[in-house]
């Protein structure tokens, strides 16, 4: 409904006064929002006859109240509030939207056009609100939808596709002198662990050659560089810095960042990625290794618009290169930039304290007595100091501070997968997503994708005799995995499906509850949203995931519980604007469930480290820190260090994945990509679970996902390469659709067809290994 003003409501008290009411007012007409809804579910159920009645009926009703809003209006409403303010008006269009998609999906094209142009025509600054967390114009969707019908279909992203240029690799001018430089030969390290920590030359000239050209202080060799010169002539360096970063032209690429007036900080770690993407690894280590001792201060933004710091970044770039080259034969030992108050997004407040370690040697051989104290610290630090959960299910935490899950006993390293097997054609958008747990599509009294899904293994998308029904389940028993992840919500649960995962596959589940985001489970509708300091809304919260637990927890299945899924980004609840009372909420949750269930760990599934401070001081009761992170092809960088330091709980990845499309690359060079991503990944959760070489506290990730879901790009019926947002990915951007470890092929068999990608096979090998 739409929100009334001062006027109207002091009306309706009027009339309350006197004893009528609004309804009796308004008589039997119902609500535009009520006729909307019940037009998406006819849509959603492709009953085609209650579709267009009951879009209908809000249009001949609503249709002069929206036509007065549009008339209103000079440009399009820029915030939620002004958006709101026009619901009749979005509401109206929106409909008749439903009525052309509907057109369309019976190939009435010039119906669909007739309708899909009227929108366009009528109501240009109509918007509709996305269950993902925004508005949508829907003139231009109505556009796209005709453009798609008159075959003038846009797969290229929302920004620009990447260069396709010829591929180089950088050949450097100078190289410098050192391969690892010791730069306390050159300057002086003032303040070291401290905000007052900076770093003095005293000798620039005998750096800059050591370092060489590209690195700073070394700044201004690159104009010299023959390779300038002849990339200018050709024409290579007009594009801008960021579009040559992912057109693989690294010679232009390095040439353009090295001259740019980008922020210090950004440019030497953008020189750094390339150095690397070159293949020249120990120069890259260089660039990297110059941020942290002259710009610990630096940052950039996210696409979402929050602090990315450069030089955490940098730190974790170089452990990853120095454990992938064991040959180089170091490590960087004692290096750390903490940013207090860094886990907001205002950067003004933040205070930098930095230790810029130093490089040593792995092959440094120890005399006998420091040998014996190693192998004794080592020996003592494996010492249980604490066990948290009296089930099978326990967090053991060990006197050296590392932590590790277990399962009877026996340590239970999450190798975990997503698993949502989405019919192709299927889509939450337009309420035709059905419960996997359940679908038969065959009618043969089977769940399809669990136990009927088959390898295509020569990808001619049929199902060939020699390619019998194997089943997903069997299929990730094969691959490796030991955990997927459930909500409880909004489907029902299929338990004697997941006691037989468990039981003849070995899969656990992490089950968990949204608590409020998507306004699921709170009683709030999408518009408001859930708050987390409304004592009704957190009553049905509660009662919630108390159901949850009193049903599960006896099942042997459980492996432990989760609270939400990235609330902290917002969407439908308000954690984003007020982390505080989420966290202490979620808090009050996990004493609630140790109250019937003390067998079974709680974890939060988290966004990234946002708010980790604040989820540090009220999150109390929370046993495990679990956060939806996507930070790259090396890892996840600082984000273990920083659980550690600041929580002190044991952390796992809830969603990590990578698509396997990119934009100039083959799609065989694609899954290559792909696969390579995932692995570097997964070796990074692995190197710091206990007694590895990282922070010691990772039980594991949960790969996001197993198989292609196609709706995700708003059409459900095709397999869309364009990008939803830029990102850390192998051509800079997120193509949704394709995060599958599995794709479906061309869709037409879909649930049951399945090709595996290389990365399935990267995982079998990795995940055959136990535990540590």
């Amino acid at each position: 409904m739409r929100k009334p003003g001062s006027l109207i409501l002091s009306f309706i008290f009027v009339f309350c006064v006197l004893g009528f009411t609004p309804a009796a007012f308004s008589q039997d007409k119902p609500a535009a929002a009520e006729l909307l809804q019940k037009g998406w579910d006819a849509h959603g159920k492709y009953d085609i006859e209650n579709t267009f009645k009951y879009t209908q009926e809000c249009i001949d009703l609503y249709k002069e109240e929206a036509d007065r809003e549009q008339a209103a209006l000079t440009s399009m409403p820029q915030n939620k509030q002004e958006i709101e303010a026009l619901q009749v008006l979005n509401e109206v269009a929106t409909c008749y939207f439903i009525q052309g998609e509907s057109y369309m999906r019976q190939e009435k094209f010039q119906d669909a056009i007739k309708v899909f142009q009227l929108i366009i025509d009528k109501y240009p600054y109509a918007q509709a609100w996305d269950p993902r967390g925004w508005f949508w114009v829907i003139a231009k969707a109505s556009q796209d939808s005709i453009d798609k019908m008159q075959g003038k279909v846009k797969e290229s992203p929302e920004g620009k596709k990447p260069l396709q240029l010829t591929p180089t690799k950088v050949v450097l001018f100078d190289p410098g002198k050192e391969d690892f430089v010791d730069y306390q030969k050159y300057g002086e390290f003032q303040n070291v662990g401290t905000k007052d920590y900076k770093y003095v030359i005293k000798d620039q000239a005998g750096l800059s050659k050591a370092v060489g050209e590209g690195v700073y202080p070394n700044t201004t060799a690159v104009r010299k560089d023959p390779e300038l010169k002849k990339a200018l002539k050709e024409g290579r360096l007009e594009y801008s810095e960021w579009d040559l970063l992912y057109s693989q032209d690294m010679e232009a690429a390095f040439l353009k960042w090295a001259i740019s007036a980008q922020p210090a900080a950004t440019r030497q770690y953008y020189i750094g990625w390339i150095f690397e993407k070159s293949g020249l690894i120990k120069q890259a280590i260089k660039a990297y290794y110059s941020l942290i001792v002259r710009y610990p201060y630096g940052y950039g933004k996210t696409y979402w618009n929050t602090p990315w710091y450069l030089a955490q970044a940098a730190i974790g770039r170089i452990h990853f290169l120095l454990r992938k080259y064991p040959e180089l034969g170091y490590k960087l030992k004692g290096a750390s930039v903490t940013i207090i108050n860094g886990f907001d997004n205002d950067v003004s407040n933040d205070i930098v304290i930095t230790n810029p370690g130093n490089f040593v040697r792995t092959n440094q051989k120890l005399n006998f007595w420091d040998n014996l104290k190693a192998w004794y610290v080592a020996l003592d630090g494996r010492q249980i100091k604490k066990v948290v959960g009296r089930g099978k299910v326990q967090l053991v935490q060990f006197k050296n501070g590392d932590w590790q899950l277990r399962v009877e006993k026996k340590p239970h390293c999450i190798k975990g997968v997503t698993y949502t097997p989405t019919r192709v054609g299927e889509s939450p958008d337009n309420k035709t997503l059905f419960n996997w747990m359940e679908q038969d599509v065959n009618k043969n009294g089977l769940v399809d994708a669990p136990y009927e899904a088959f390898v295509d293994a020569n990808g001619n998308n049929i199902q060939d005799p020699d390619e019998p029904a194997m089943g997903d389940f069997q299929l990730m028993k094969e691959m490796g995995v030991n955990t997927i992840r459930v909500y409880h919500q909004p489907f029902k649960i299929n338990k004697p499906l997941l006691l037989d995962l468990y039981k003849k596959y070995g899969i656990m589940i992490i089950l968990g509850d949204f608590l409020g985001k998507y306004a699921i489970g709170s009683g709030a509708s999408w518009y408001e949203g859930t708050d987390y300091t409304n004592p009704q809304q957190k009553k049905k919260m509660l009662e919630s995931v108390i159901q949850m637990v009193t049903e599960f927890k006896d099942e042997p299945y459980v492996l432990f519980w989760l609270l939400g899924n990235e609330n902290v980004y917002g969407v439908a609840c308000n954690a984003d604007k007020k982390p505080e009372a989420f966290f202490d909420f979620c808090s009050e949750v996990a004493r609630e469930i140790k109250k019937i269930d003390k067998n079974h760990p709680v974890a939060i599934a988290s966004g990234d480290t946002v708010a980790l401070d604040k989820f540090a001081e009220y999150g109390k009761d929370v046993d495990i820190f679990g956060s939806n992170v996507y930070r790259g092809e090396t890892g996840f960088g600082y984000f273990w260090q920083q659980v550690k330091d600041v929580t002190g709980k044991p952390a796992f990845i809830t969603e990590y994945g990578c698509p396997a499309y990119a934009e100039g690359y083959s799609q065989e060079e694609a899954e290559d990509l792909q696969a390579d991503y995932l692995k570097n990944n997964w070796l990074d959760i692995e190197n710091n679970m206990a007694f590895g070489d990282g922070a010691g506290n990772s039980l594991g990730g949960v790969l996001f996902e197993w198989m292609d879901e196609w709706w995700k790009a708003y059409e459900p019926q095709r397999h869309d390469t364009k990008s939803l947002f830029a990102g850390p990915f192998p051509d800079g951007y997120m193509h949704e659709e394709w995060l599958g470890v599995v794709s479906q092929g061309e869709g037409t068999l879909s649930p049951f067809l399945r090709q595996l990608r290389e990365s399935y096979f990267t995982y079998q090998e990795l995940w055959q290994k136990n535990c540590k």
